[in-house]
């Protein structure tokens, strides 16, 4: 179990293991679910994963050459790392003393699970006003970039690593949300992996991060008031729901918008550039399926590929799987490990979300300029190289 687990989070097989994932789950498992779906979405279904997946193994065989060796500057990394770690102290602070209340507290003092709904989405997305900037602060920061922070910390051994560790898990906890503490766990198993340390196990974390899902779970009472038992409804959120919520969107989207592309209005960026009314899909899909919540901000996230189709088609499936592919490759290829470490967090999150969401809003694309700041190539090998880095196959 040990052996396989540290294969499963290894850099080296992120793509292949993504690649996999999107062929059996959504093109091959989703059909023995029983899912309802009309006609179109089903022949769409037919195509969609498998285009996807092909598309991010030609973007994998792309990479910008492997650098010359890198030189990490100490200096900029503890720069970084608690630079980072005092901006995002400063945001929980914040971020509690304005919200009406936290859903962990609620929960403990006994709330049912809808008034504990309710105070997960006040506690940041259902803000107002200037703190309507607090939930883009919370998943650029809580995304990648800290995640990332910590992998630099652990692996250069920083004084107060296990402070910076212990805030943010703490933090994920408020939530009582089920799995957003899994933005720590998955680096620290690729920590263990890519180090190659003996003296952590990657079965304990994981036998820890099921027992925090449970606990989650039944804080939480939405086992309960769903008539499952805890066991049950993680397997049914786990399994069921993020193949579920790709059907319903493309469901939604053919009887909403009777196929038009909506052309990135979907992404808050896109909708800026292309000059398009902002459209909150995944609200939307979200009321479709489950009605309108008390805040109006709960929202149903798919797999990246729906986001991509109901935006720019096929050639936007295609397009944008070929530049996963590529972001898998730079990261498992490059020379900072840490970097490496927040691969599988990608992957994690791109399975189950938008690809341009998770790249800039999540903060991966600040992780990229943040390795490239505190990893500097030697000057001496910068002019000899000039130009090395080009796009091609190994």
């Amino acid at each position: 179990m040990e052996r396989l687990l540290r294969f499963l989070v290894k850099p080296a097989t992120g793509a292949s293991l993504f690649i996999v994932g999107i062929g059996l789950y959504y093109g091959v498992t989703i059909w023995f679910l029983d899912l309802s779906m009309s006609a179109r979405t089903r022949s769409d279904m037919v195509f969609l994963p498998w285009l996807a997946a092909v598309g991010v193994a030609v973007g994998s065989m792309l990479f910008f050459r492997a650098r010359p060796s890198t030189v990490f500057v100490d200096a900029r990394g503890r720069i970084l790392v608690y630079g980072v770690t005092l901006l995002f102290l400063v945001f929980c602070v914040v971020t509690m003393v304005t919200a009406p209340s936290v859903p962990l507290l609620d929960a403990f003092r006994g709330a049912t699970p809808e008034q504990i709904a309710v105070s997960r989405e006040n506690f940041l997305k259902a803000r107002v006003g200037w703190a309507a900037i607090l939930p883009y602060l919370n998943i650029l920061l809580a995304g990648a970039l800290l995640p990332y922070c910590i992998c630099v910390a652990i692996l250069r051994r920083y004084r107060f690593r296990w402070v910076v560790l212990g805030i943010f898990f703490l933090y994920t906890l408020a939530f009582v949300e089920k799995a957003f503490f899994l933005r720590l766990f998955i680096p620290l198993m690729a920590i263990v992996a890519v180090s190659g340390t003996k003296r952590f196990k990657l079965t304990w974390l994981l036998a820890a991060a099921v027992l925090l899902l449970f606990m989650n779970t039944l804080i939480s009472g939405f086992a309960e008031s769903s008539g499952m038992n805890a066991r049950d409804f993680l397997v049914y959120r786990g399994l069921y729901i993020p193949s579920r919520t790709v059907t319903d969107s493309l469901d939604y989207w053919w009887k909403s918008y009777q196929g038009q592309l909506l052309l990135g209005a979907t992404n808050l960026m896109l909708s800026q550039i292309m000059e398009l009314p902002r459209i909150y899909f995944e609200r939307e899909v979200f009321v479709y399926e489950w009605g309108p919540s008390l805040t109006g901000t709960s929202a149903a996230n798919a797999a990246y590929f729906v986001d991509a189709f109901i935006s720019f088609g096929w050639i936007g499936v295609l397009v944008f799987s070929v530049l996963i592919g590529a972001t898998i490759s730079y990261f498992s290829r490059s020379s900072d490990r840490a970097l490496q470490c927040i691969l599988p967090l990608f992957l994690f999150s791109v399975f189950l979300g938008p690809f341009l969401s998770v790249l800039i809003g999540n903060g991966f694309l600040l992780c990229i300029i943040a390795s490239s700041w505190i990893n500097v190539r030697p000057k001496s090998e910068s002019s000899s190289d000039a130009g090395s880095a080009t796009w091609g196959a190994t």
